[in-house]
């Protein structure tokens, strides 16, 4: 699965914020070629397609969280979406492949686990894919990240199917919907992989949650 001894069962079993910064620092250099390419991993050119479904012609700032080497961002740019664009990510070295891409008005290292780490920028959209995943964040992170948007703005959020199941971010989103800090969610089904039969993954699928923010950070931290 890969040629340097990464792959995306390793990365899976990760634990701490420390062990995900060494490990995708070692990996950046090698990961779309031993897992994007490999796999066929289609998550982000989809997610990236529906974003630019949504929001059409704005030019409202875009966070794109958890951007590792930057591969929405390049689909959002083929799809025409020209508005600003920052990415975040806890690993440098992903942030340093990303910027190779020249699609980042800024790219930004933080740890969702540590509020104090992120921009103080709010976003018009925050956009996420492969980093709700197993081995990796949960709802707590989910609700630091909604801290980086304005009021009103949109939300796509993918989280591993089997992720989504086994942390409870179900009952998360239906929270923060009943206290008034996003809309009802709705709930895309998606395939991570081009051919989901052709990889050897117990789960296949994201949960992608759409919803608006209804309550900037000042009002509800």
């Amino acid at each position: 699965m890969s040629s340097n001894n990464h792959n995306r069962d390793d990365a899976y079993s990760l634990s701490t914020p420390a062990d995900h910064r060494r490990y995708y620092d070692s990996w950046a250099e090698s990961y779309e070629d031993d897992f994007a390419a490999a796999e066929g991993y289609a998550y982000p050119e989809r997610i990236a397609g529906l974003l630019a479904g949504l929001i059409r012609n704005s030019t409202g700032r875009i966070a794109d969280i958890g951007c590792g080497t930057g591969l929405i961002g390049f689909h959002l740019r083929k799809l025409g979406v020209t508005a600003p664009l920052d990415g975040l990510d806890i690993s440098q070295g992903m942030l340093e492949i990303a910027a190779r891409k020249n699609v980042y008005a800024e790219l930004l290292l933080a740890d969702l686990t540590d509020p104090s780490s992120l921009p103080e920028t709010h976003y018009d959209a925050l956009i996420s894919a492969g980093t709700f995943t197993l081995g990796h964040l949960g709802p707590d992170a989910l609700i630091n990240a909604l801290r980086l948007a304005e009021p009103g703005g949109l939300a796509l959020i993918g989280i591993n199917a089997q992720h989504f199941g086994e942390k409870g971010f179900s009952r998360t989103l239906e929270t923060l919907a009943e206290d008034g800090i996003i809309t009802t969610p709705i709930l895309h089904d998606m395939d991570i992989y081009e051919d989901p039969d052709a990889v050897s993954v117990d789960c296949t699928t994201a949960v992608v949650a759409e919803f608006t923010v209804r309550k900037g950070d000042q009002k509800w931290k």
